[in-house]
């Protein structure tokens, strides 16, 4: 099976149980066991396509390598409120030390 391009009809049906199983919290008016949400011709095509776009999603995914744990340090060290000693007032009112 190819996994670009998914003919509806090949989904294996543990896809389209799990599409099923997905959407059905929330949905009241659907039918209540799987076989007949399948009977029902628009349900069973929202869950073909609920599984087909599960698939391709899985098949485009890129394939990212592991990211290596190194510890990411800020260029400028941290500034606390301590290290922060200025008079807002004063530097408004353009105050300088002399």
């Amino acid at each position: 099976m190819s996994l670009l391009f998914v003919s509806h009809a090949d989904l294996p049906e543990s896809l389209l149980r799990e599409a099923w199983e997905r959407m059905r919290p929330g949905r009241d008016h659907w039918p209540a066991d799987f076989g007949a949400a399948m009977q029902d011709p628009l349900l069973s095509r929202l869950l073909r396509i609920a599984a087909g776009a599960k698939v391709r999603a899985a098949a485009n995914a890129p394939e990212r390598p592991a990211k290596a744990q190194t510890e990411t340090r800020w260029p400028y060290p941290r500034q606390t409120r301590a290290s922060q000693a200025l008079d807002r007032k004063r530097a408004a009112a353009a105050d300088r030390d002399d």
